[in-house]
């Protein structure tokens, strides 16, 4: 199973070639063009699993779940991990991380979009897939951080 995709990004071409369910290689034009085709394949390889773990770091799982996961979001918004990821982002990131960032998030929002079906778990829950930005990165980043 080898699938090619070539992509003319923003930022120069770039290919992905997924040659096993496993291994996907990113190679581009540019290194912003490689951050936006490897967010070009996250969504389409693991949007759900990035959309859960941003609303487990916001502490947003009660509106998928109902009330089950209401204490587990007030744990993680106790945890103020949106805060730090916004103060991160303004604070700390120069111009070649922001660009970085943005590559990366436009990928993501870009392979999104064009998606034909979304994965059983959007369906089943009735929800789709927010827009990524630059400082969910961040978020991710701290919710992680914290988790290890």
């Amino acid at each position: 199973m080898k699938k090619i995709t070539k992509l003319n990004t923003p930022y120069g071409l770039a290919t992905i070639t997924q040659s096993t369910t496993q291994l996907t290689t990113v190679i581009g034009e540019t290194d912003n063009s490689v951050y936006y085709a490897q967010g070009y394949a996250t969504a389409h390889l693991r949007l759900w699993q990035l959309e859960l773990t941003r609303r487990i770091a916001e502490g947003r799982l009660s509106e998928l779940f109902g009330t089950s996961t209401i204490e587990a979001d007030k744990f993680q918004r106790q945890l103020q991990l949106k805060y730090l990821a916004n103060r991160d982002y303004t604070n700390e990131v120069d111009s070649t991380q922001r660009s970085i960032l943005q590559a990366y998030s436009e990928g993501i929002n870009a392979g999104t979009k064009i998606r034909k079906t979304l994965s059983s778990e959007f369906y089943i829950l009735g929800t789709k897939p927010r827009l990524f930005h630059p400082v969910d990165c961040y978020l991710i980043a701290h919710l992680k951080y914290f988790i290890n």
